[in-house]
């Protein structure tokens, strides 16, 4: 159990039975500690809402299974579905085959160059059946030993862009 004292102190308090049936009662001081949880936990909700109100595309995949482990909102915008249905699936859960696979593909190329961060253009058919271009940033996140343990993609949807450029072509 916890309690704050009047001066804002943080103290544990821990009640523990002997064999004889005594109880020790036990008194920590845990402002520090406290304190420090409860400012690592405003600036995780800090980041968190910076990141998911860039209004650009992001997504991060784990290295292994290429499963998405984080979709921000303008993610669930350009994939046309919630985060929470996209949390633990692969491409090939949320796109049609082709599509799926050139991510996939994409992906193994960047885990196979060990390197970032890697820029590309593509089209996309998104699970809608509608064509997307996307100009794609991915770049390998390592773990202490060098292992990329994540996978940061970057989606900018360039479709209106490149529909604009060839109506101005063709005029």
């Amino acid at each position: 159990r916890f309690f704050e004292t009047p001066d804002g102190r943080v103290m544990r308090l821990v009640h523990q039975p002997m064999p004889d049936g005594a109880l020790v009662a036990t008194h920590e001081d845990i402002t520090i500690q406290r304190r420090a949880e409860e400012e690592r936990d405003r600036n995780r909700e800090f980041l968190n809402l910076v990141v998911d109100n860039i209004p650009v595309t992001t997504l991060v995949k784990d290295a292994k299974e290429l499963r998405y482990v984080f979709v921000n909102r303008a993610g669930e915008r350009y994939y046309g579905t919630e985060r929470e249905k996209m949390i633990g699936k692969t491409p090939f859960d949320l796109l049609p085959g082709p599509s799926a696979q050139l991510i996939i593909d994409l992906d193994r190329q960047l885990l196979a160059a060990n390197r970032g961060p890697i820029d590309d253009e593509h089209q996309i058919r998104m699970a809608d059946r509608a064509m997307r271009v996307a100009k794609t940033t991915r770049l390998p996140i390592l773990d202490e030993k060098g292992e990329p343990q994540y996978l940061l993609t970057v989606i900018e949807d360039i479709t209106e862009r490149k529909r604009a450029e060839e109506r101005i072509a063709h005029l």
